[in-house]
C-alpha cells in the first residue's frame, strides 16, 4: 500500500449545533446494499459502523446558500474527528508561532526574532478573511461547514484543502492518501473512529463503516448530495452534553442559549443524518462491494494546534535572523 504522508489542518468554524439526535425513525427508501444492511447490520451487536458520526448534507438553510459536495465530505470527517481541539476561532497566535520557532532553533527566540515572527499570524487572518457570519440553523455544524468552505474554496484538490486550513487557521492534521489501498487500510481506519473521504472524478463521499459478508468485504458509504435532512425539534446529544461539560465557559453559554432559542422558537429544525444501525439503510447511503482501485481514499486524523504550515517562512526568518547577529558574534570574538 502506497501512502503519501502530509501535514494540514483542520478546520476552526464557528459550533453552532444544537444536537443531533433523531426525534422519529425516518422512512425507509431503497438504496444499494439495503438487504446487506438488513441482514448484517440493521439490530446485530457491534457492527463495524461508526458510532458518533453524522453525515453532514450538502444543502444549508437555503437563505445562506449550498456547500459543496468536497466541503461536505470533509466537514462529516474532520467534525469527527477532531473534537480534541478548538473549532471556534482560528489558533495560529502569537505564542503558537513562537513555540514552533524555538523547537525549530533549538533555543529560546530573541526579542528581534518575535518581534519578525508576529507577521505570521496577521498573514494568516488576512488568509482566513472577513467572512459572512453564521447564524444558529438548529443542525449540528453545518455553519461550521459553511465556514469551513469559505476557507478552502480556491483549494485544488483534498491536499491542497488540507495545506489551506493549516496556513489560514493553524489546526494541523496528518493526511494519508492512496488510490490502490487494500481493504485492510479502511478497517484499520473505521476500528479506529477514522471516516474516510472517498475521491471518484470530481464526486466526494465518506466511508463510515465496513462490512465482510459470505467472505466478501464492503464498503458503508454516503454521498451527502443525496443525504436526507431528518426534522425534528432540537435536542441535546450525549456528544452535546460531554461537550458544554467539559468546554470552556463561553462554550458552554453559547450551546445553552442555542437550546433555549430552540425552545422559544419551538419549531421542528433540520439536523444532519446520524446512521445507526437500528435504522434502515437510507437515501444517500449504499453499503457496496470493495473494489480496490475505485477510489482515491484519504485518511484524515492526529488533530493538532500548530505553526507547521508556515515552517518554510518561519525558517527563513531565523535564518535571517541568525545572519544578522553572526557580524557582532565575530566582532566580540576579536
Amino acid at each position: 500500500m502506497k501512502l503519501n504522508r502530509l501535514v494540514g489542518a483542520a478546520l476552526l468554524g464557528v459550533c453552532i449545533g444544537a444536537g443531533c439526535l433523531l426525534a422519529a425513525d425516518p422512512q425507509p427508501a431503497p438504496s444499494p446494499g439495503t438487504e446487506l444492511w438488513d441482514k448484517y447490520v440493521k439490530d446485530k451487536p457491534a457492527p463495524r459502523i461508526l458510532g458518533d458520526f453524522q453525515i453532514v448534507e450538502l444543502e444549508l438553510v437555503p437563505a445562506r446558500g449550498k456547500i459543496t459536495q468536497r466541503s461536505a465530505a470533509l466537514s462529516s470527517v474532520i467534525f469527527c474527528t477532531a473534537d480534541t481541539v478548538e473549532v471556534k476561532r482560528p489558533a495560529l497566535t502569537d505564542d503558537v508561532v513562537f513555540n514552533y520557532a524555538a523547537k525549530l532553533k533549538g533555543a529560546a527566540l530573541t526579542g528581534s526574532e518575535k518581534a519578525r515572527l508576529q507577521e505570521i499570524p496577521r498573514k494568516a487572518r488576512a488568509l482566513y478573511g472577513a467572512g459572512p457570519q453564521t447564524g444558529s440553523y438548529g443542525t449540528f455544524e453545518l455553519g461550521d461547514s459553511m465556514v469551513m468552505q469559505r476557507t478552502i474554496s480556491q483549494s485544488k484538490n483534498v491536499p491542497d484543502c488540507i495545506r489551506q486550513m493549516a496556513r489560514a487557521q493553524g489546526q494541523v492534521a496528518t493526511l494519508e492518501q492512496s488510490a490502490d489501498c487494500g481493504f485492510e487500510a479502511y478497517a484499520k481506519a473505521i476500528d479506529s473512529g477514522i471516516p474516510l473521504v472517498l475521491e471518484i472524478g470530481n464526486s466526494y463521499f465518506v466511508c463510515f463503516g465496513y462490512l465482510l459478508a459470505d467472505g466478501k468485504p464492503y464498503l458503508m458509504v454516503a454521498n451527502p448530495s443525496e443525504v436526507p435532512m431528518e426534522q425534528g425539534s432540537v435536542s441535546i446529544s450525549p456528544r452535546d452534553r460531554e461537550r458544554a461539560r467539559t468546554g470552556s465557559a463561553t462554550g458552554r453559554s453559547s450551546m445553552l442559549s442555542l437550546f433555549n432559542e430552540a425552545k422559544f422558537f419551538g419549531h421542528s429544525s433540520p439536523r444532519e443524518l446520524q446512521p445507526r444501525p437500528e435504522l434502515p439503510l437510507l437515501k444517500g447511503l449504499a453499503v457496496e462491494p470493495f473494489e480496490r482501485v475505485k477510489y482515491t481514499a484519504y485518511f484524515i486524523y492526529n488533530w493538532r494546534v500548530s505553526a507547521e504550515g508556515w515552517q518554510d517562512e518561519i525558517a527563513k526568518i531565523l535564518a535571517e535572523e541568525a545572519k544578522k547577529q553572526a557580524p557582532a558574534k565575530e566582532g566580540k570574538a576579536q
